[in-house]
């Protein structure tokens, strides 16, 4: 009698048990294949499949955390938050979605209500060294950065190894105008992940700012060279700047030249490498830059007086006129329009019109001491009426 009651209790317990273990199975089964459509990357996949695994198990604290990172990704913030709070009313232990919860609101540009979040983590896991990177990143956007230094400094206590927390505190240095901080930050976010042009930008701001003008030029120049389409024209500027500003105004003007590829009508491009050609005693090449950004734009008076120089050093005189007599309808008034203008009819041999130009630069001011000797004797009836 005891053995068919065994028998008739352990197939209840089987009838019982064997649509819960094949309900628990597939839960598992449809769980397990959304984990493998969200590590490649098909969020709206791994969604149906973590469907199907909570709809079969409705405490499957698993499937809640994996879809709301796949909500996450999705950019469904509220319905992430709704899978994490599930998570953490599951399982209290759980401080992993506490953090997805405070990156959500910190992704929505909730900051303060961020930091409460991620204080919350904290005080359950000092030791989270990825929720001190987020929580100094709400800092960091607050603009309260010696707070964000504090977390940066205790992440990479922690995690010396993750590349980011070198970035974003280097990010505080760079507002803090502490250039030589900063520009140690991203030289170890580069050592960590050489391959990240984003950190080369961010050591080159800090270098220029800091007056290492060589060194921002070579973070520079390798940004081109890895990736030259996504240089942006204000850097090859930059790049430039750096350049001229040790003198090397052979490597400014090869920026340039890089620069008016993409832009080929960019005139203050071609003035900027007229300017550079110029400093190399390479006044042709200075005149042809010159003369197109003046075709591109004929009212610019600096340009017209700049090319008229470069005509008057190269013994072009005509040609410098041209300019000049431009330039002197805007700037009548201008003493050194009137003085060139006298020099290129002295050097024609036109000496009634030099001496009538060179007296009226005298009487505008322009410095005696400035003029060769022959000129000066064209000019000296100016400075006694100036007298």
């Amino acid at each position: 009698m005891s053995q068919i009651k065994f028998l008739l209790f352990f197939i209840f317990l089987n009838g019982w048990f064997s649509p819960l273990l094949a309900q628990n199975y597939y839960a598992k089964e449809r769980f397990e294949k959304g984990e493998v459509e969200l590590h490649v990357g098909d969020f709206g996949e791994a969604v149906k499949y973590y469907d199907q695994a909570i709809g079969s198990y409705q405490k499957y604290t698993a499937a809640f955390f994996s879809r709301g990172k796949a909500h996450y990704h999705l950019e469904q913030f509220e319905k992430a938050q709704k899978d994490f709070e599930k998570v953490f009313a599951l399982d209290a232990k759980r401080i992993d979605a506490l953090f997805y919860k405070g990156v959500i609101l910190y992704e929505q540009q909730y900051f303060e209500k961020a930091i409460e979040v991620f204080d919350q983590a904290l005080s359950r896991d000092p030791q989270y060294a990825i929720v001190y990177n987020y929580r100094a990143e709400c800092y960091r956007e607050l603009g309260l950065n010696s707070q964000a230094i504090k977390d940066y400094s205790e992440a990479i206590r922690l995690d010396s190894l993750i590349p980011v927390l070198y970035l974003g505190r280097g990010k505080c240095y760079l507002v803090s105008e502490n250039y030589a901080d900063a520009t140690q930050d991203f030289s170890k976010a580069i050592a960590l992940e050489p391959r990240k042009l984003s950190y080369y930008r961010y050591r080159a701001e800090a270098q220029y700012l800091h007056g290492a003008y060589a060194l921002a030029s070579e973070d520079m120049d390798y940004l081109s060279r890895q990736a030259e389409s996504e240089v942006q024209i204000h850097e090859y500027r930059l790049n430039a700047f750096c350049k001229a500003s040790v003198q090397d105004y052979a490597g400014a003007a090869r920026v340039i030249t890089e620069l008016l590829r993409k832009a080929p009508d960019d005139i203050e491009a071609l003035t900027e490498r007229a300017v550079y050609y110029t400093k190399q005693g390479k006044s042709a090449e200075a005149i042809q830059d010159f003369e197109k950004a003046l075709q591109l734009q004929p009212e610019n008076i600096e340009n017209h007086l700049a090319c008229a120089r470069l005509y008057m050093h190269t013994e072009q005189y005509q040609a410098a006129q041209t300019h000049l007599r431009v330039a002197l309808e805007k700037n009548l008034e201008d003493a050194e329009i009137w003085y060139l203008l006298g020099l290129s009819y002295f050097y024609l041999e036109e000496k009634s019109l030099a001496k009538q130009h060179l007296i009226k630069a005298a009487t505008l001011d322009y410095p005696a001491e400035e003029m060769p000797k022959k000129v000066y004797k064209l000019a000296k009836k100016g400075y006694r009426k100036r007298k």
